[in-house]
């Protein structure tokens, strides 16, 4: 995604005909594929759970469950991590049948934790640092801000199916430190300027 934002002129048109060559390509091969063929592929994908992968694998049921809940709370929510109590986590698991510990869904957890208000900061935030990181990226080309970048898009795609990065643990961990660096960022700009009147004093010295 990064390198895409690198792109400039003549190079951004030749991506869009990749892309759309690419997708052709797949579109001719997907009619030529057997109603069989279609079917084993989809298994593969499902990764053999077919029974119950129209509701994502048992999700659906337990995001409009969690819902009825959010509305009990909207704006200010439950507390961090106070919603998953050991009661909510029995109820939850014995309705569905499957052990529920969390949401499977960082937004809806997050709304469950700290309310409306505390979601929309949070994915203000998330998106904030996005668009900085890519900036920076485009602006100085250097891979370290296109791998935090990355670390962002990843959070945020997952975070639709999984709660991973808003649990307690590595990820969380990985996430909060990248918000802090951005945070303590120095203005290259201003030692850009620096360097040139450095450069200028030199010569000056130098004649």
């Amino acid at each position: 995604v990064m390198q895409i934002l690198a792109f400039r002129g003549n190079n951004r048109i030749l991506l869009v005909l990749a892309c759309l060559f690419a997708a052709g390509l797949v579109a001719v091969g997907a009619s030529m594929l057997s109603a069989q063929s279609v079917g084993q592929l989809g298994n593969i994908v499902a990764m053999g759970r077919s029974d119950d992968v129209s509701s994502l694998t048992g999700r659906l049921p337990l995001w409009e469950e969690l819902l009825t809940w959010i509305y009990k709370s909207p704006m200010l929510g439950y507390g961090y991590l106070a919603f998953w109590d050991a009661k909510r986590v029995e109820y939850l698991s014995e309705t569905f049948s499957w052990e529920i510990p969390h949401g499977h869904n960082m937004y809806l957890d997050i709304t469950i934790d700290v309310g409306i208000i505390g979601a929309i900061l949070f994915v203000s935030m998330l998106i904030c640092a996005l668009v900085a990181t890519a900036r920076l990226y485009t602006r100085t080309g250097k891979v370290e801000y296109a791998i935090v970048a990355g670390i962002f898009i990843c959070a945020m795609i997952n975070g639709a199916g999984e709660s991973l990065f808003k649990l307690p643990g590595f990820p969380l961990f990985v996430l909060v430190s990248t918000f802090i660096a951005l945070l303590h960022e120095p203005d290259e700009s201003k030692d850009v300027e620096a360097g040139l009147v450095r450069t200028s004093n030199r010569r000056v010295v130098g004649r």
